[in-house]
């Protein structure tokens, strides 16, 4: 394919010959005969999907870094966690977590119907459809253990800092989500790339993405912060409203039905 040794080729961008596949080269491994011992070997590439978010199959690039498309809005999610978090408190994150989890899992049940379908004659996109939402179980298992753990992770992290009065709200914050996306991108790289890839390889990937994800974390903060101030002032003009309403209601009330007896 080009390459002057196999040392040369990882961490480059390739298309695969013949494919309508391209990504960074992760690892190489020894010749073998991949069809039979009749024929000669040639180039063959094995590809994993990084993270099975329906973003993830489209590859952004900026240069010469390329990264899947769901690292944009990804991180989104553990921020929006720590807000609820810090604004709701603990057991409104618990709940909206285990609904997000129960609604993701009836869309990819949905979708993985729905490739099972056989496709109608006239439809000629089953192969971009299964390319798009056809997931390996253990991925998939991979990435809802991940985003589980890494959810509740930030989210009892965040908590516990803030009622033992561990920093100011931006430290917990950060640090909490920070954390949470560190577990959530060890756990998935561990269950989805354990054995399919060289060690060093898997560690590449856990540290590069999880560093991307803390500088997004970081730029994000000031936005971030903001939005937890608006929505405690907002809770809390609520809270004043409610309050002052309850004054102003008579403590008793006659019914203007009520008739005395003689």
């Amino acid at each position: 394919m080009g390459f002057k040794s196999p040392a040369d080729a990882v961490g480059k961008f390739i298309r695969a010959p013949n494919r309508n596949a391209q990504g960074t080269v992760l690892g190489v491994v020894e010749n073998y005969h991949h069809h039979g011992l009749q024929e000669a070997i040639q180039p063959i590439v094995y590809g994993v999907k990084p993270y099975p978010r329906f973003l993830a199959v489209k590859l952004a690039g900026v240069g010469s870094v390329i990264l899947p498309a769901s690292m944009i809005i990804f991180p989104v999610i553990y921020i929006l966690g720590a807000v609820i978090t810090e604004v709701y408190g603990l057991p409104a994150t618990r709940r909206i977590v285990w609904l997000g989890f129960a609604c993701n899992l009836i869309a990819v049940g949905a979708l993985w119907i729905g490739q099972l379908l056989p496709a109608a004659p006239v439809w000629g996109d089953q192969e971009a459809y299964a390319a798009i939402f056809g997931y390996t179980p253990l991925v998939l298992a991979a990435s809802f253990a991940a985003v589980m753990v890494g959810e509740f992770a930030n989210a009892h992290i965040l908590t516990h800092m803030k009622t033992a009065h561990l920093g100011p709200l931006w430290l917990r914050v950060t640090a909490a989500t920070v954390i949470g996306l560190g577990v959530d991108t060890f756990v998935f790289s561990g269950l989805a790339f354990a054995g399919t890839v060289p060690l060093s390889a898997l560690w590449s990937i856990i540290l590069v993405s999880w560093a991307l994800k803390a500088v997004y974390v970081l730029i994000a903060t000031p936005i971030t912060l903001a939005l937890i101030r608006h929505l405690k002032r907002v809770d809390w003009e609520f809270a004043q409203g409610s309050s002052e309403q309850s004054r102003r209601m008579p403590e008793s009330s006659v019914s203007p039905n009520k008739v005395s007896s003689a």
